[in-house]
């Protein structure tokens, strides 16, 4: 069978995410169809790296020195994917319409056309968005709607897809995209098993809210950590001990902290730890709850608990962790 072809466009001063993400989970589940199809006559991927430009060098990324395969309109082969980076705005999208054109002019060989980020706009320029539903970076999105009316932009989704186009929030939700895309090509055990390579303590679907890191559903097919997980979430702010979360799986504690940690990749108490923390940041980021209530809501009960886990993971006080990511209420700029 064919290889698929998947094509990652770098658009100079994006974030490496925006590439790195794409391709380490491509380049992952090319692995695993080596692993698990060996026998199999099965498709695998191809990856290739394009400018839009004509520079194939795309500049200094705090230190890396980053190359393209080839121009983005040399590549005249059936595309599968393409997925277009997000960028800073540094270049003004004009610049980039003989890459605008010929996507106009080759959408027909393209299965699926993505964006990370603002890549969006670049897919909105072209025209190839209009009258659909996308969304893009949370702190975008009004811009996004107001230079291009026709589109439907939805701010809180992680991704979209309409038709055969894909378009995705922030650079950690082009992972999430790929994950998707890889699930459609190979079933849902082998996107599990890249969630978990990349460390991905659950795994997000399209309709959860890009405004927050906390995810909706655990990296896992089994039904029972399924059902843990939702009860934590709905008594976060209850003590919640691993011989107490046991019992609820009717399992003993030892073999729910062996099969709890093997499905998840982490042990139940920093499972638990993690969804206090995210759910905290989300607190911080979206309401003006004093600490101490937010402690409470989290379960951390104390504001010093609380403060001790944000310095573990990010080294940050809950304090300052607010006065930097606290979600803005005026629109950036393009």
């Amino acid at each position: 069978m064919k290889n698929k072809l998947i094509v990652i466009v770098a658009i100079p001063d994006m974030l490496i995410l925006d590439i790195a993400g794409p391709l380490d989970a491509f380049r992952l589940a090319k692995d695993l169809i080596k692993e698990h199809y060996n026998q199999i006559e099965l498709f695998n991927y191809d990856i290739l790296i394009a400018s839009p430009t004509d520079e194939l060098c795309l500049g200094d990324f705090n230190g890396l020195k980053f190359s393209c395969n080839k121009r983005a309109i040399d590549i005249t082969e059936p595309i599968d994917t393409l997925i277009i980076s997000g960028f800073s705005f540094k270049t003004p999208l004009q610049d980039y319409r003989i890459f605008i054109e010929w996507l106009q002019q080759n959408t027909f060989k393209i299965r699926r056309l993505c964006s990370v980020c603002v890549g969006a706009f670049l897919l909105a320029e072209s025209g190839l968005l209009d009258g659909k539903l996308a969304t893009t970076h949370w702190m975008y999105c009004d811009s996004l709607k107001k230079k291009y009316p026709l589109i439907q932009v939805e701010s809180k989704p992680i991704y979209i897809k309409q038709d055969f186009i894909y378009t995705s929030a922030g650079a950690s939700a082009g992972i999430d995209l790929c994950l998707a895309l890889i699930e459609e090509d190979l079933g849902k055990e082998i996107s599990l098993s890249i969630a978990k390579i990349l460390v991905m303590y659950l795994q997000r679907h399209g309709n959860q809210s890009q405004y927050s890191n906390f995810l909706s559903q655990p990296v896992t097919s089994n039904a029972t950590i399924k059902k843990i997980h939702i009860w934590i979430l709905e008594n976060l702010n209850k003590s919640l001990t691993v011989q107490n979360l046991a019992e609820i799986a009717a399992m003993s504690l030892r073999n729910f902290n062996r099969v709890f940690t093997a499905e998840t990749g982490i042990t139940p108490a920093k499972y638990v730890e993690k969804i206090r923390l995210e759910t905290a940041k989300k607190y911080l980021e979206e309401t003006d709850y004093e600490l101490k209530n937010i402690a409470l809501l989290t379960g951390f009960v104390s504001i010093d608990t609380m403060r001790a886990v944000f310095m573990k993971h990010h080294h940050i006080s809950p304090s300052i962790y607010r006065v930097q990511f606290k979600k803005p209420t005026f629109n950036l700029p393009l």
